[in-house]
């Protein structure tokens, strides 16, 4: 217990590769401890680790037997939600330790979560405001309240909650994305980079996540060699120290910068480089658009096919959503408005409202084209990382204006069209995908 406080510590920090090495030490010292397996196999999936932290979780449930009832229901809890993502289950289960234990800040905590992960940032922000009541001075407590008001798109409630958490925990580097992201919610992307050069400082895990969002920064102003200059260098080296999951982020924005600019056949191409890293959910869904945009729809019904069979929902709406692009690019677009409907039945993500807008724009369907774009557009704050798992990607945000812009033409609103195109070939001084057709509807 005297090496998990510390490590605990650590986490609550952000600082994760620290915390590493007191739960590697516990575990050393008493090879029956259930909860330091629970503790490394967290931190080991924070670290991107998962071959490492389905080890860990394996050897905890040996120990199963030894821990008591609130030990056990937070490891069940743990397990359903970050392993087999089963999260009513996970619901179900945290829900009943805070109803035995009224006060288990850490029940409450990961109620909040999972709500996150379920999109309802209400009960998100509710259960972790009650986490924060028990310790208002728990770093991770008022961090993840200001991340959920960030999703939810209130940047002001974000920023100045991390602004105060960063006055008395500095090495809190999450503190700085809501900051960022209200930058270039603004468009100011001098104060952007900023915030991204102070989260730098904070730690290794710091420096990893301002390097992601410094790149994100600038594909979203169109500076995309600036963005695939900085991303190429380190990526081996994430590989070789077994940060697999920031070395597909890396990856992934690489191909994510060749689609802005227009290169389709290069992002998928980095699009193979990711999966040939990881295949966790977030990256195979990302190679799944890029394969799309050019042309490798086998290749993505592939990933549509496995999304589809997976328990947790959100899986099987991703999958839905790739099956309806897939479906869009055959013509087959009444199909595809059936597959991504379904899909946001299961799951109102993000991706899919965008995706759904371009089925509805390609089937000559405008009117529920421009209310897709514009959810879109309100729902910036889920932007802001676009897979939950906060790692900026901001850059999503820009081509809705766009897509926006050719809707509001069809529906005969050319003024606000004009001005959406306008906004969007600001960030697109350098040319870039769909720029020349921007120009030619201006």
């Amino acid at each position: 217990y005297f090496l998990i406080y510390p490590g605990l510590s650590f986490v609550g920090a952000g600082q994760f590769t620290e915390a590493a090495e007191y739960f590697k030490e516990a575990i050393a010292l008493d090879p029956r401890f259930g909860r330091a397996y629970v503790s490394a196999a967290l931190n080991a999936y924070d670290l991107g680790r998962t071959d490492e932290a389905e080890m860990l979780w394996e050897e905890a449930f040996k120990h199963l037997d030894t821990m008591t009832q609130r030990e056990r229901l937070r490891t069940l809890g743990l397990y359903y939600s970050m392993v087999t993502r089963n999260y009513p289950k996970a619901i179900e289960t945290y829900q009943e330790l805070v109803d035995i234990y009224r006060a288990d800040d850490a029940g409450h905590n990961n109620l909040a979560v999972l709500h996150f992960f379920n999109l309802n940032f209400a009960a998100a922000l509710e259960e972790g405001a009650k986490a924060l009541e028990i310790y208002p001075d728990m770093a991770i407590y008022r961090g993840n309240y200001a991340l959920y008001a960030m999703y939810a798109g209130d940047f002001d409630v974000a920023v100045e909650q991390m602004q105060q958490l960063l006055e008395t925990d500095p090495a809190y580097y999450k503190g700085w994305l809501p900051i960022a992201m209200q930058a270039l919610a603004n468009r100011d992307i001098d104060a952007a980079r900023e915030a991204y050069r102070s989260m730098q400082q904070a730690g290794t895990d710091g420096a990893a996540t301002a390097l992601l969002g410094l790149a994100d920064t600038a594909i979203f102003a169109g500076n995309f060699a600036e963005a695939r200059e900085l991303l190429e260098p380190g990526i081996e080296a994430d590989i070789e120290a077994g940060s697999q999951y920031i070395a597909a982020a890396k990856l992934t924005a690489i191909a994510d910068s060749y689609a802005a600019e227009g290169d389709f056949d290069a992002a998928a191409e980095a699009a193979d480089k990711v999966l040939g890293v990881s295949r966790n959910e977030p990256w195979v869904v990302a190679a799944a658009l890029h394969y799309i945009d050019a042309g490798r729809l086998d290749d993505a019904g592939v990933i549509a096919d496995e999304l589809t069979r997976e328990l947790q929902p959100q899986s099987r709406a991703y999958g839905l959503m790739i099956r309806g692009l897939i479906e869009t690019e055959n013509g087959e677009y009444v199909a595809a408005i059936e597959s991504m409907t379904q899909a946001i039945e299961l799951a109102d993500l993000w991706m899919l409202r965008r995706s759904l807008g371009k089925a509805y724009l390609e089937a000559g369907y405008f009117a529920e084209a421009l209310d897709e774009f514009q959810k879109s557009k309100d729902r910036r704050g889920e932007v802001a990382s676009v897979f939950l798992d906060d790692l900026p990607t901001f850059r999503h945000i820009v081509p809705i204006d766009y897509w926006l812009a050719i809707a509001q033409k069809q529906m005969g609103m050319s003024a606000t069209a004009s001005q959406n195109l306008e906004a969007f070939l600001a960030m697109r001084a350098n040319g870039g995908a769909y720029v020349e057709d921007a120009k030619r509807r201006l």
